[in-house]
């Protein structure tokens, strides 16, 4: 039984399930910390409970493209960065993978869907929660790029960002790319393994 967040809010998920599959949480659970001698339940005031029911969900449901996870996560870009952040900071690459090919099947369908009039979702805010050169701000920049040239984001929204040399690198690498695709493109290019962990 673990106590979730500032709130403490109750959820069990099976303790071995996590260790088997986390190694920040089979240090947490079986190594010298407090919460691995204790058989009270344990808190974690730091954790999301959003992170972790769909962390479990994925667990015991999500593997190899799920279409149901594939489903709640659609077109909600800023959860998928958020999730393929926590599998980031639990050891979870196989989750960050299903994060990463979930949201780049998001960005195909926002592109594919050629309507002009459907503004890109802010990814400025995305971009700043993205680890500098991973393969999140890769996807970020990829999607940023296809906005731009489409003209569905505006190049003023990415400046502040121009300064910094991962970000720059990522962008105009998506840049070049974007500009010499088509569109019958644009699934291959946002579900391409190069984005994968």
């Amino acid at each position: 039984m673990f106590l979730i967040g500032p709130e403490r809010t109750p959820l069990c998920i099976p303790e071995e399930l996590l260790t088997r599959t986390s190694p920040y949480f089979a240090s947490l659970l079986q190594g010298p910390f407090k919460e691995a001698q204790s058989h009270e339940p344990i808190h974690l005031p730091e954790e999301d409970i959003v992170n972790l029911e769909f962390y479990y969900y994925w667990l015991l449901y999500g593997h190899y493209g799920s279409a149901p996870l594939a489903e709640m996560l659609a077109n909600h870009f800023e959860l998928l960065v958020q999730l393929w952040n926590y599998g980031d900071r639990i050891g979870q690459t196989s989750f960050q993978n299903e994060m990463m090919q979930i949201l780049g099947h998001t960005f195909v369908r926002f592109f594919a869907s050629g309507a002009t009039d459907t503004a890109m979702p802010t990814l400025v805010p995305l971009l700043e929660q993205a680890p500098p050169g991973s393969k999140l701000l890769a996807i970020l920049c990829e999607g940023m790029a296809c906005a731009v040239l489409r003209g569905r984001a505006k190049v003023a929204e990415i400046e502040p960002f121009l300064n910094d040399r991962d970000f720059r690198r990522a962008y105009v690498a998506a840049l070049h790319k974007a500009a010499a695709r088509s569109s019958r493109d644009l699934t291959a290019a946002f579900t391409s393994t190069d984005f994968l962990v």
